[in-house]
């Protein structure tokens, strides 16, 4: 049995909007569980500066490098501006029915151009508890059809999966909020011989690594007192 997405009526009603208008290419906006996953809201990916539409070949729903890396840029914008317990779970692709055959393939490459972006500016590495499945979601622009699976972005060989894509409203109206704070004071050494901007770049990552480090070993504590991994927290908001 395939994994299972609870999504929020939000997300129906704005590819909806979508399905009117040309093809149009986008981002799913989610949190992933052991269990499921749930899909809080979808993102279409904008035209590039100068105006110009992602260049598609007449007749085709493929895209050419320049729209893939184009995407794969949106997905790692997006995920930097993601409040945590947030990420980007997928892609989606709205085409006209004449364009559903190639959609598959087209959903394989940008998912997996997006994963290899985000990852590429991640300071830690993945866990073993960490969801590697990633969605994609084809909608028919006339029938309005819905064609959902999934990829193990972490496997280059992986094949689709099917997966349950379900509307629901309130998917997360009834999560708790946590909040806190981090101080960062970083001092990076910078050699005197650097040559570009990517030396200083380089270095400024190194320090943020060992900062990151610091992090996942560090213990978290919840309204002053450390929780086992699979409490489930109550409550309005919890600091």
């Amino acid at each position: 049995m395939g994994r299972s997405y609870m999504v929020e009526e939000a997300v129906e009603k704005y590819l909806a909007q979508l399905v009117g208008g040309a093809s149009a290419t986008g981002l799913i906006i989610g949190q992933s569980s052991s269990l499921r996953e749930f899909v809080v809201m979808a993102a279409r990916t904008p035209e590039r500066e100068g105006g110009g539409r992602q260049s598609q070949r007449k007749g085709s729903s493929s895209l050419n490098q320049q729209d893939v890396e184009w995407v794969s840029e949106h997905a790692r914008q997006v995920s930097r501006m993601l409040p945590g317990g947030l990420c980007v779970v997928g892609v989606f692709l709205i085409t006209p029915p004449d364009q559903a055959k190639e959609a598959p393939n087209t959903l394989r490459q940008i998912v997996f151009a997006v994963e290899k972006r985000i990852a590429a500016g991640q300071l830690w590495d993945l866990s073993e508890d960490d969801i590697t499945d990633r969605v994609i979601l084809h909608v028919c622009s006339k029938t309005r059809k819905t064609v959902c699976r999934t990829f193990d972005v972490k496997d280059p060989k992986s094949s689709a999966k099917p997966a349950d894509w379900r509307y629901q409203s309130g998917v997360c109206s009834s999560w708790p909020i946590v909040s806190c704070s981090i101080g960062l004071e970083l001092l990076v050494p910078l050699p005197e011989n650097r040559t570009s901007t990517q030396d200083t770049e380089r270095c400024i990552k190194k320090g943020l690594l060992t900062w990151a480090h610091q992090i996942q070993s560090g213990v978290c504590l919840l309204n002053g007192r450390h929780l086992s991994d699979d409490t489930e927290l109550q409550g309005a908001q919890v600091e």
